[in-house]
């Protein structure tokens, strides 16, 4: 039941074009992110897998950082952003489970 509101909710936030929802592709690479810093202790290595996400979702680190400060402008969508990285995240660790 649980699992079910989360996807029936990233599937409303993905299909609105309101400005209040967060970029899905900006959700997704953020949410990668978290999980490599969690992941590895290894600051080069962190690194190395932050610059190759970054990559394979057509970031450079400067677009990256740029579209995360401008997230911070507005307080509903960068509320709406980390509510969407959290159930990304929650959904890709029950996975692994």
């Amino acid at each position: 039941m649980k699992y079910s509101f989360v996807i029936i909710a990233l599937f409303i936030l993905a299909s609105c074009t309101d400005s209040s929802v967060p970029d899905a592709r900006l959700v997704a690479t953020y949410s990668d992110v978290i999980i490599v810093r969690e992941s590895f202790g290894d600051s080069t290595t962190v690194r190395y897998k932050t610059d190759s996400i970054l990559k394979a979702h057509q970031y450079d680190s400067t677009a990256f950082a740029q579209e995360l400060r401008s997230m911070s402008n507005t307080p509903q969508l960068f509320k709406s952003f980390y509510d969407s990285v959290s159930a990304t995240i929650g959904k890709r660790r029950a996975k692994l489970k």
